[in-house]
């Protein structure tokens, strides 16, 4: 249970909304790793949201399908939770492109998403925030995009056109594309 709220409060989804609100969930994960610090260490999903790489490198050598296998709170790949994950843990704003690569070479989806109502949530839409829930975009965003363009993401992104234009920021992620 401790994970699983761990898991909600460190990645966004349709029902978090606005910045006030993400910066709360973010203080709450932070506070249920500090208390049990086991956390990071409890699967695949929460290595990846901790940016624990070490420890995604050793979930993925026990079990080779695990960057591709759904799972978690939220029932979502590791590099869903990547995406979507707010958590301004020190080891996750530092490897997070790092874990990508190996999620990537591991078989990981550059376009899986999950369904919010009709809508897909994809992996770039998860990179990019924004949106209704106006979620504050990934701090590595512009590495993470190009690696996941790079690696096959579908680069004409209706949802993240959509998120982003609420603030109308879309140019670093247009130029990326466009390259």
């Amino acid at each position: 249970e401790r994970v699983a709220t761990f898991l909600g409060y460190a990645c966004w989804d349709g029902d978090v909304h606005g910045r006030r609100e993400h910066r709360r969930c973010d203080g709450a994960a932070q506070r249920l790793l500090a208390q049990d610090p086991t956390i990071a260490g409890d699967s695949i999903y929460t290595a990846v949201v901790c940016g624990d790489i070490e420890a995604v490198k050793r979930f993925i050598g026990s079990a080779p399908d695990a960057a591709r296998t759904r799972g978690g709170a939220r029932g979502w790949t590791p590099i869903l939770y990547l995406a979507y994950t707010r958590f301004t843990h020190q080891p996750t704003l530092e490897h997070a492109a790092s874990i990508a690569d190996v999620l990537l070479d591991h078989g990981a989806d550059p376009n899986d998403f999950y369904m919010a109502g009709d809508a897909q949530y994809d992996v770039l839409a998860g990179i990019a925030g924004e949106g209704e829930q106006d979620s504050p975009r990934q701090p590595y965003a512009i590495p993470l995009f190009q690696r996941l363009l790079e690696r096959g993401a579908q680069p004409f992104n209706i949802q993240v056109l959509y998120n982003t234009h609420f603030r109308g920021d879309m140019v670093w992620w247009l130029e990326l594309v466009y390259a």
